[in-house]
């Protein structure tokens, strides 16, 4: 090999031997970098437990090994890097001082710069100060592009905030609070909480001052959670914990009386729970606090219970799977092989009220209890059961009648049932409505008797009465703004449909008025008086007689009143109504039982009545 003496700096094959052709071989020492870098450390730089701004002694020592160990290039530069990267700085916590939409949010970069629930364990939202080596950041009280700026990195690739320094800028009347400010432009000067989790330029007027929060999403609160160091010897399984703390769904209860929501009784555990996991996920808390916290989590979710229906209540039970129709009372007769009930579009109709109580579900219309598709046979009742939907649609209901899951059809308007554990499917979820108002026909004959599990306000347009029965009368009493619960009344009004609104409470009054809120067998053991109309007769409470055709037993409808007199006393044909003078009474056809005493006005005893007012027993009464 030959050095050309030429100005082209090449080597050439030469046979003879000139100096140009002789050549020295040199030793190149890789670890030079090594050794420079070593010249520069003193024992003040490094420790066994290293403190903020020092190397770990470990790192240290690696070094000093690599200074024999390492043989390439490529390996010098690692053992450089890897020392440089063990300095033991402060590790910081950026989290939103804003109460809207960024509350409780960290800033974290996952390729792309963001803002996210705050959680101290993921390492994603660690950032550092290259250079800075102290626990408190140094916030500054206004911006100054004079001043000092800072690269905040992400701590697992060093990727600085939006490739930009930023000073740390106080928000004035805002304790603790700063922006994070890399300018003056109006529209791109502070690091700001989108809407949707994107960290983007903001103007920092929008930040006013004396802790007002106008736009408070370019406002931060950024917290030193430790050294390097020290949180490198956290273990993964530590980590791992803390992040299934974390990652628990809590759902969005909807908190509140009444069906479709949950108990609020159960709400203060939840809330605490809640708050537990964000202190223990705000800082580093021990193996023991983030499992209790779990725990406690996990059982306040558990413990959340739906409001159910309540007994003797009112509701319209409508299926998310039909195109949101509600369940009625009537039967689709069109195949008489599959006689099932309906589900339809109308919730205005009476037919799509219920009353839940004992256990069942009864029509308001028919006073009939449904079983799984059906009504039941007269008196038959069919266990109701309602629980949380198992496909997750929150303040939904599963419903088991007879033991079965009832299923709103997607076809023919029908309802379906089955046995064993509800699909994921609509048609299995239900949704309530509380009726809070319940309609009562009268018909021309200006009467109607009602009796209902509810206290009801009567409405201003009807007289309701209740009734006691003495010596072969029935003396009415009125009652003054609202029916008490399971009380036997007798309603006047004209002609129409009067809706009685349902009422918190009502005072107790007296009635012999008997009553049920379901279809059901005559009493054999006593003589049923019903509110009649016969015609070309006046409107009373007749002997009941009535069989059905198919069983011949006697029936008597739901949420009726009536009167009862048992077999072996005596007895009217009927009760009959009367009224005028201030009096409400009813009096008997039948007088001459023995015991009745008659006086007239003028306080003469006679033997019947004619038209007019008598004293029958110490009480007025009309004829």
């Amino acid at each position: 090999m030959h050095a050309s003496n030429h100005d082209d700096n090449k080597l050439l094959n030469y046979d003879y031997d000139e100096a140009a052709s002789r050549w020295y071989i040199n030793t190149i020492d890789v670890t030079k970098d090594i050794k420079d870098l070593l010249a520069t450390i003193d024992a003040d730089d490094y420790a066994e437990v290293p403190a903020l701004g020092q190397y770990p002694k470990a790192a240290y020592d690696a070094l000093v090994a690599a200074q024999t160990t390492a043989k390439t290039v490529e390996e010098v530069e690692q053992a450089i890097a890897a020392f440089k990267a063990a300095k033991n700085v402060p590790v910081y916590f950026i989290t939103s001082a804003h109460d809207g939409y960024a509350a409780g949010s960290a800033i974290y970069y996952d390729g792309a710069w963001k803002w996210g629930t705050a959680n101290v364990y993921n390492k994603q939202m660690w950032m550092t100060i290259p250079g800075y080596t102290e626990e408190n950041v140094p916030a500054v009280e206004a911006y100054n592009a004079e001043g000092t700026s800072y690269a905040i990195c992400d701590y697992l690739t060093g990727t600085k905030m939006r490739g930009k320094d930023v000073q740390i800028v106080k928000v004035a009347g805002w304790d603790g609070v700063v922006n994070l400010q890399y300018g003056t432009a109006t529209n791109d000067a502070v690091q700001h909480a989108q809407g949707g989790g994107a960290l983007v330029g903001w103007n920092p007027a929008n930040v006013k001052e004396d802790g007002t929060k106008d736009c408070g999403a370019s406002a931060w609160q950024v917290e030193f959670i430790g050294t390097s160091y020290e949180l490198d010897q956290l273990t993964d399984e530590f980590f791992a914990a803390a992040n299934e703390l974390a990652a628990i769904n809590v759902p969005n209860f909807s908190f509140a009386a009444g069906v479709n929501s949950y108990d609020a009784a159960t709400k203060p555990a939840l809330d605490a729970a809640v708050a537990n996991r964000t202190a223990v996920l705000g800082k580093f808390s021990t193996a023991e606090e983030i499992a209790a916290a779990k725990t406690q989590l996990e059982a306040a979710i558990a413990g959340v219970k739906m409001n159910m229906p309540e007994n003797g209540k009112f509701y319209r039970v409508r299926c998310a799977g039909t195109g949101m129709k509600y369940l009625q009372s009537t039967l689709d007769e069109t195949n008489a092989e599959d006689i099932r009930l309906q589900v339809l579009s109308s919730a205005t109709s009476v037919n799509a009220t219920f009353c839940y109580i004992d256990g069942a579900l009864v029509s308001y219309t028919t006073g009939l209890y449904i079983n799984a598709y059906r009504f039941n046979e007269v008196g038959v009742k069919s266990d109701v059961v309602f629980s949380e939907a198992s496909n997750g649609k929150l303040g939904a209901y599963n419903i088991t009648v007879g033991g079965r899951y009832i299923f709103g059809a997607q076809d023919n308007n029908k309802i379906d049932s089955g046995a064993g554990t509800p699909d994921n499917r609509d048609g299995y979820t239900w949704w309530l409505e509380e009726v809070t108002e319940l309609p009562v026909a009268i018909t021309a004959a200006g009467f109607a008797t009602l009796y209902a599990p509810v206290a009801l306000t009567i409405p201003a347009e009807v007289t309701v009465y209740t009734a006691t029965v003495e010596n072969g009368y029935l003396t009415l009493t009125e009652v003054e703004g609202a029916i008490p619960a399971y009380t036997g009344v007798v309603i006047e009004a004209a002609e129409g449909t009067y809706n009685f609104n349902v009422a918190a409470e009502a005072a107790a009054v007296e009635s012999d008025l008997v009553g049920a809120y379901a279809k059901s067998e005559k009493n054999a053991n006593a003589k049923v008086y019903t509110l009649q109309a016969p015609a070309e007769k006046e409107v009373g409470f007749y002997l009941f007689n009535g069989q059905d055709t198919n069983s011949n037993k006697t029936y008597i409808n739901g949420f009726r009143a009536w009167v009862e007199v048992e077999n072996g006393e005596a007895a009217p044909a009927m009760f009959s109504l009367g009224r005028g003078e201030g009096t409400t009474a009813i009096d008997s056809v039948e007088l001459t039982n023995g015991n009745v005493v008659i006086y007239d006005l003028a306080g003469r005893r006679v033997e019947k009545m004619e038209k007019g007012i008598y004293i029958v027993n110490g009480k007025k009464v009309i004829r």
